[in-house]
């Protein structure tokens, strides 16, 4: 989402917003700089993009998160709607954008319930964010979004011990205790960290969490490794039908927003590391590329200078909190 974002800074509102809702179809940001190289919105809303996506669907890769659209026909559909709401309807509900941040969430998800194809809650709170950081829209979001989200009410259940209502539960009265129970526990870890945490990346660390002690497959950096990936499963077709088809930005995006400690193409991974996904179960604390030398093999070795990357880790976790 962070590199959306930095690739699509100087460009027009439309365009960002347009872009914003091509990175969520796929959710990975090489597909997503085709999709927007390729597709231009005004083509978009009138014209089903199913036949270019049929040509190309051997150069795109989606995230498993976006197994709702994981065909041509799909995924054409899909994007048409976020064209026709992109060039129609967010200019007419941003005329309404008159009330408190909150409110204009609300005003904003709720219709993107209704006319978003195949986006579902996941991808639509993760699409509203991005209007909050990258577009400038005055919104923000509330709370965990408890109706359908299995992930983050888990983890809740487990720090409470099985006291809360049923993760599949998705009736008013125990949507009211989720609430209740996420805000003191998001009260906590912002006076633990001593800045706040917003909603939005509460509900992500309670997905992660979960992904990692009980899924045994998350770790700190696992999204920003499976870019790498992506990128290499695309760029052989995109060189194929054009030698200069697979030039990104993903590689300056990466240098200037992560720490060269964390870059695979410089510290020699490809993508996801598998043997890290256990590594918070097994070792009682998280991953950091920060603290720890990855070791392929499983060894832990400490960077000789951890007193100082703890104190850069605070400091980065830090602006990131107040910075998005």
């Amino acid at each position: 989402m962070r590199y959306v974002g930095w690739a699509s800074q100087d460009l027009p509102f439309e365009e960002r917003v347009w872009r914003m809702g091509l990175y969520m179809s796929v959710y990975n940001y090489a597909s997503a700089e085709q999709l927007w190289s390729h597709l231009e919105l005004a083509d978009c809303v009138r014209y089903s993009p199913l036949p270019w996506l049929t040509e190309h669907w051997g150069g795109l890769e989606l995230r498993r998160e976006r197994r709702a659209v994981r065909t041509p026909k799909k995924l054409a559909v899909s994007i048409m709607s976020y064209a026709q709401w992109t060039a129609e309807t967010l200019p007419r509900l941003m005329e309404e954008l008159r009330f408190s941040p909150q409110e204009n969430y609300s005003i904003l998800w709720d219709q993107a319930q209704q006319d978003l194809r195949y986006f579902g809650r996941y991808a639509i709170f993760k699409l509203l964010e991005t209007y909050r950081r990258y577009c400038g829209l005055n919104i923000e979001m509330f709370d965990i979004r408890p109706s359908g989200g299995y992930s983050p009410r888990t983890t809740l259940s487990l720090l409470y011990e099985g006291k809360l209502p049923d993760p599949k539960d998705n009736r008013a009265a125990g949507l009211h205790l989720i609430n209740q129970a996420a805000q003191q526990v998001r009260e906590e870890l912002s006076n633990r960290l001593g800045s706040e945490v917003d909603w939005y990346r509460f509900e992500v660390f309670l997905c992660d969490y979960l992904q990692s002690y009980e899924g045994r497959r998350q770790y700190p950096g696992r999204s920003n490794d499976s870019e790498i990936h992506y990128y290499n499963a695309i760029a052989p077709y995109w060189k194929s039908v054009d030698p200069l088809g697979a030039n990104t930005k993903l590689w300056e995006a990466r240098a200037v927003l992560h720490p060269t400690d964390c870059l695979g193409e410089i510290c020699g991974w490809d993508g996801p590391r598998k043997n890290l996904g256990a590594f918070l179960r097994d070792n009682d604390t998280t991953w950091s590329d920060l603290l720890y030398v990855y070791q392929e093999n499983g060894e832990l070795i400490e960077r000789n200078n951890k007193p100082q990357a703890l104190g850069r880790l605070r400091s980065l976790a830090r602006k990131t909190l107040v910075e998005g």
